[in-house]
């Protein structure tokens, strides 16, 4: 009877250990994506008003660098995975070399604090963004103190009091810088189009095309003007 018992224990265990082992594996890109409230301000229409021209096509929305397992969004610019012509090699060179570039600010946070090294999965959300500001803050403090003044040159700011690092954002505004009003979705209905409209926009693939291509001919042009 006890070795029984001592036998169902253990089995127990490994059970347990199997288990969080296989949700650790679980939380891979897209398992996070789907939980990852990234898009519901965009969803609702409250995030910042962005606008920007690329081979002479205006977008509305901005954009994320994504390696090639999320899915085709509007909001993400993907690599080509096999470029055939010279624009395309271009693009892909510079899309995942911007790419590594944010991925390798992680590492560095990463390296330096033991405390997002590893998985988090007794912190709320609140306490998780405290936890990254904090790392982030006291990594530039390090890197200010580690500055050469006269190499330094601070930005010049018109309001002191108010300056545009500092800024807090307080909602979406048109380009007169007029408050856009949040609109939201009403049992009756109200505002439902606009809703899916956004939704549509999100996810399609054919935008999504549409500005890699057109930033492969921009990307292209630019270096044809700088040599």
């Amino acid at each position: 009877m006890v070795a029984g018992a001592s036998q169902t224990a253990s089995e127990k265990t490994e059970a347990k250990a199997e288990s969080r082992e296989r949700t650790t594996r679980a939380q891979n890109d897209i398992n996070v994506l789907n939980q990852s409230p990234v898009f519901e301000g965009l969803i609702a229409g409250n995030t910042p008003a962005v606008t920007f021209h690329v081979n002479g096509r205006r977008y509305n929305n901005a954009y994320f660098l994504a390696d090639g397992i999320y899915p085709r969004y509007s909001t993400f610019v993907k690599t080509i995975p096999t470029p055939v012509s010279q624009a395309q090699k271009l693009f892909a060179k510079k899309q995942e070399g911007y790419r590594k570039d944010v991925e390798r600010c992680f590492g560095i946070l990463q390296s330096r604090w033991a405390i997002i090294r590893h998985g988090a999965r007794l912190h709320k959300r609140s306490t998780l963004k405290s936890i990254m500001m904090a790392c982030i803050i006291l990594h530039n403090m390090i890197v200010e103190d580690e500055f050469v003044e006269n190499e330094f040159i601070e930005p010049e700011e018109e309001d002191l009091l108010n300056p545009q690092a500092a800024r807090v954002y307080d909602g979406p505004v048109d380009h007169q810088g007029v408050r856009i009003p949040f609109l939201p979705v009403g049992r009756d209905g109200r505002n439902q189009h606009a809703f899916w409209d956004r939704i549509d926009h999100l996810e399609s693939a054919y935008i999504h095309n549409i500005l890699q291509n057109d930033l492969v001919e921009h990307n292209w042009a630019l270096e044809a003007n700088q040599q």
